[in-house]
């Protein structure tokens, strides 16, 4: 199966190598203990997407007594002190991710693209996607030097930046 819903939204992954879901027990990759991204897609030459979805209920957003709240929420998490945390989880799933593979025997790639899908819960605040993008870096910087050398990239992307980036793949919502 190449074509994922996670969030709200469905990945179709169909011109990959292969593709599975990271984060679920067989048939995939089986990671149900170590923080975890939702999805590794696997490319030529030994390289992955990993691709984690962080959405503000996808649900909440369509419903427009709701879109106010799920917009305070979306700033929150990405400004401020709420910002450091998220950056944590999102850099704690990366690292949680490869200890898994390590240790698990499946190896890990020689090069990841990290795709961080976070779709906004509307026009104004996509904004945010690039400040946030840039507090990732100095983590990341960190995840290189320490494990990886220089074999990763990482974006912060919504539908239309994942579809730029990554061509061959789509995303749209599920509902």
């Amino acid at each position: 199966m190449s074509v994922y819903e996670e969030s709200g939204f469905r990945f179709d992954f169909t011109a990959a190598t292969r593709s599975v879901i990271h984060d679920k027990a067989d048939p995939h990759d089986g990671n149900t203990f170590w923080p975890g991204i939702d999805f590794r897609v696997f490319e030529e030459n030994n390289h992955q997407v990993w691709v984690e979805v962080k959405s503000w209920s996808f649900k909440r957003i369509l419903e427009s007594s709701e879109r106010k709240q799920a917009k305070k929420d979306y700033q929150s998490k990405l400004t401020g002190k709420a910002a450091d945390e998220f950056r944590r989880d999102i850099v704690d799933k990366f690292l949680g991710t490869s200890c898994y593979l390590s240790w698990s025997g499946l190896g890990l790639p020689q090069t990841v693209s990290y795709a961080i899908f976070l779709e906004p819960p509307d026009r104004g605040t996509r904004a945010l996607l690039g400040p946030f993008q840039d507090r990732l870096r100095d983590a990341f910087k960190n995840a290189q030097i320490r494990s990886w050398g220089s074999g990763i990239s990482y974006a912060v992307v919504d539908i239309s930046g994942f579809e730029g980036i990554f061509p061959a793949y789509s995303v749209t919502r599920a509902v």
